[in-house]
């Protein structure tokens, strides 16, 4: 068997260790998986989404919220229920985004435009200011018991922490409140939270640890040099970070970054994205699959939208992609669902395209949550999508042309399809034969030969699967009987 190897396209075709090409799927551990299609779970929002997040009540009630330009919204069933303040619309301008943070019973939400808004989730009113006139500001991460502001409206290189407890506490020394700016490394594009906290600058990283005396906290750089490209691509787990730095994907684990995309997909993705969009890159954590997906626009992209899903699995280090139209990508909780609201979103239960044992109708089920370009809320828990895997070029008798007769696909369906590409010199473009369908013995008939060759396996969309192996080769030497 020739496997579905790594996705390694920023290396040669021909013995790439692993595959040069593959698309919709998922990396798994010796396989690939299926990506699944978008399927809406709500109503319109009232205009484009710049930002979502979800929470959970003292008691374990998931609330799920999300921001447009103008207002601030609260999913209630499949109805998004405008929680705007009442003293006016908002101001979000151009790209900015919503941010969020939970603090206690309060979400805590700032897209730099306006005065940061709180909610509180004990009660049912609508946003409002949040109190103490704290500075306007792109990012925020609670670290230890501080709210942390970055990106300040007056100080792009800066960043404002709220009194010790008290989210509402923004007076210079008074409850610990204080302010910090960074001499170099350039703006702020992003924080992290937890016990530690972590600035992510333009070309630097520095930590946040807390002193216990009057300094409040002490600020060490910890990576120079190297900082956060596109804020939307840092993603935290737990104690570790992934982000896109200026050179390509990194993994940082509080003291050190790690490369994680050279000789694999760094270059690629360079030379695929729309880097004037790459401020609409957001990305979010499988925790459960080891997965970290991003949204970005490709150069294929209609008016900057992002388009394409690239994806990392930090269990085995692998990559894959996937084509994706969304406006924004974040974490969802489910609220769980009664009979009435499994009604509101399909009328039909055979339906809905989730197993009614999926633990997605159950409360606090973590889910891949999708803004489309209808502004829908959408999970990927539809249908599969068209998958295509290649395997690597090889010559399959070393230093002979090969007579192909027969490729068994090693993937649990038999829809699959199989096209052969083949080339004399490594100059040359690859053809590819027509594709052939799967015999009920699992078997895909060809008649090709060529020096060079690699088996194209494409599974169509709609198609019920779980795993993608690689392909085996009948060859002979060409002209032998």
């Amino acid at each position: 068997m020739i496997p579905f190897g790594e996705w390694l396209p920023d290396q040669a075709d021909f013995n790439n260790p692993g595959t040069p090409y593959i698309n919709n799927v998922f990396p798994a551990a010796t396989s690939y998986r299926p990506v699944g299609s978008a399927q809406t779970s709500s109503d319109a929002l009232a205009s484009s989404a710049k930002g979502g997040t979800s929470a959970q009540t003292g008691d374990g009630a998931v609330v799920n919220f999300a921001g447009t330009q103008t207002g601030l919204y609260r999913l209630a069933d499949t109805a998004w229920q405008d929680i705007t303040r009442t003293v006016g619309a908002y101001a979000t301008t151009g790209d900015e985004k919503w941010r969020f943070a939970q603090f206690g019973s309060l979400i805590i939400a700032s897209n730099y435009s306006d005065v940061p808004q709180k909610y509180d989730l004990s009660l049912t009113s609508p946003f409002v200011d949040l109190g103490g006139t704290p500075p306007q500001a792109r990012y925020m991460a609670v670290v230890r018991d501080f709210v942390v502001l970055g990106n300040l409206s007056t100080q792009r290189n800066g960043i404002h922490w709220s009194g010790f407890g008290d989210p509402e506490s923004w007076t210079v020394g008074t409850d610990q409140s204080d302010f910090q700016n960074f001499p170099e490394g350039g703006w702020v594009q992003g924080i992290i939270g937890g016990e530690q906290g972590f600035i992510f600058l333009e070309h630097a990283i520095v930590s946040m640890v807390a002193t216990g005396d009057e300094f409040v906290f002490q600020f060490d750089v910890v990576e120079k040099g190297r900082g956060l490209r596109a804020p939307g691509s840092l993603v935290q787990v737990g104690r570790t970070a992934f982000y896109l730095a200026h050179d390509g994907f990194y993994q940082f684990d509080g003291g050190r970054s790690t490369p994680i995309g050279a000789h694999k997909i760094d270059k690629t993705f360079f030379a695929n994205a729309d880097e004037t969009y790459l401020s609409r890159m957001t990305g979010i954590a499988d925790p459960i699959n080891k997965i970290v997906i991003w949204s970005y626009a490709s150069s294929q992209s209609v008016d900057g939208e992002p388009d394409r899903f690239i994806m990392y699995n930090w269990a085995t280090g692998g990559w894959s992609q996937a084509d994706m139209d969304v406006r924004l990508i974040f974490p969802v909780l489910a609220p769980g669902y009664t009979l009435e609201g499994l009604d509101a979103m399909s009328a039909d239960l055979d339906l809905l395209g989730i197993s009614l044992d999926s633990r997605l109708w159950t409360d606090g089920a973590l889910a891949l949550g999708i803004f489309g370009l209808d502004d829908k809320l959408a999970l990927l828990t539809g249908l599969p999508l068209e998958a295509i895997l290649e395997t690597r070029e090889a010559e399959l008798l070393p230093g002979q042309r090969a007579f192909v007769s027969e490729i068994r696909p090693i993937v649990d369906t038999d829809t699959a399809l199989i096209s052969l590409g083949r080339r004399e010199i490594l100059s040359a473009n690859p053809s590819y034969t027509d594709e052939v369908a799967m015999t009920p013995s699992g078997r895909c008939p060809v008649r090709s030969s060529g020096r060079f060759q690699r088996a194209r396996l494409r599974i169509p969309a709609g198609a019920a699967w779980t795993h993608a192996q690689g392909v085996d080769f009948l060859a002979v030497e060409d002209g032998a009987r």
